[in-house]
């Protein structure tokens, strides 16, 4: 194997090196080498190069998610300078039918929701004129009027 395909290799490895490791799973650079070979070897380098750039523009790592939820739970701008009250006041949605994303976002929240606040995710109100949804692809913040939908 040539050393240009070794290194986008190992740097592809490395930047999702996290994904799905609390499962046991494990991607490391051979499996990354198995996957690569699925393309003729003549393209392999220039799929590697496109894949490698656009993982390192849009993967999120744990620590890059927790760094978010940590700025999310501390905002200044979304609580108006009152994190206790804003969070007494703001429903966390629970609403994502498929997919692990909320499920593993929501602990990470409540976690720093403890630290900043006090209280985590659990003890926010279930109907509020606030809310917030997480999902890994969009996470939206809104107001909502009672009696009308979200």
């Amino acid at each position: 194997m040539n050393a240009k395909l070794r290194t986008l290799i190992e740097s592809i490895q490395s930047t999702v090196a996290d994904y799905r490791a609390d499962e046991g799973f494990s991607l490391d650079a051979d499996h990354v080498e198995l996957w690569v070979k699925q393309f003729d070897s003549g393209i392999r380098v220039d799929i590697l190069q496109e894949m490698d750039h656009i993982l390192k523009k849009t993967y999120f790592s744990k620590r890059r998610v927790a760094r978010f939820l940590r700025s999310v739970a501390r905002s200044k701008d979304l609580s108006k300078g009152d994190l206790p009250t804003f969070w007494k006041k703001t429903g966390i949605l629970k609403i994502q039918n498929r997919g692990n994303s909320q499920r593993e976002m929501l602990p990470i929240l409540s976690e720093e929701l403890s630290k900043a606040v006090g209280f985590g995710i659990d003890d926010c109100p279930s109907e509020a004129s606030n809310f917030i949804y997480l999902d890994d692809a969009i996470t939206l913040f809104g107001n909502r009027q009672p009696g009308k939908p979200l």
